[in-house]
């Protein structure tokens, strides 16, 4: 068994070998840095790995028609301190693309939470989805996450520092999104039961 210190000593060591303490990243298993709030010059750095996946998400994402005034920017460069752009061009069109999966981990929670969803009357149903959704921290941190891991990095820093009010709307977005389909979750809740 190693011991506290030595496990300490470890991660040190790691840290020195792959750029000194304080650095401000740690590397993980693929090699990849994981970032942690610039604290460093040497952060500046690390960021050409994130600038690759950006350009690898950024045409992933469905076209959807953007208001004339969100049009002339560039895709995935939201506009400074503007939180309906950021609602417009990246929330949206993820919460497009993300859609099928959206749809499969409501109806998994819900058909773990909720039994007999399926067989209530669609007015209970849409309550009981806005019910989940509204009262469910934990399931709430999973949608923010569900989304937030496809924004590009400078999508993700406009989150970070908006991140009340974009939680607020991404949680709007998708209640109306899963309020409009809550004859496909019912749907996929049954055919889950009848797998099982």
């Amino acid at each position: 068994m190693v011991g506290k210190n030595a496990a300490h000593g470890a991660w040190r060591g790691i840290l020195t070998r792959r750029g000194g303490v304080g650095t401000g990243h740690l590397l993980c298993g693929s090699n990849l840095p994981l970032l942690f709030a610039p604290t460093s010059p040497a952060m500046s750095t690390l960021s050409d790995p994130l600038s690759d996946r950006d350009a690898v998400l950024l045409p992933l994402r469905p076209t959807l028609p953007a208001e004339a005034r969100y049009a002339e920017a560039a895709p995935g460069v939201p506009l400074p301190d503007d939180l309906e752009a950021f609602q417009t061009r990246p929330l949206r069109p993820l919460l497009k693309l993300q859609n099928p999966l959206l749809l499969a981990l409501v109806a998994d929670h819900l058909g773990r939470t909720t039994p007999g969803f399926p067989d209530f009357a669609p007015a209970d149903q849409e309550e009981r989805l806005v019910k989940m959704l509204r009262q469910d921290a934990r399931f709430k941190r999973t949608l923010y996450g569900f989304v937030a891991g496809l924004c590009t990095e400078q999508e993700f820093a406009f989150f970070l520092h908006h991140r009340a009010e974009v939680r607020r709307r991404m949680l709007a977005l998708v209640t109306e999104r899963l309020r409009s389909q809550t004859a496909t979750l019912a749907a996929l809740i049954q055919d889950r039961t009848h797998d099982s």
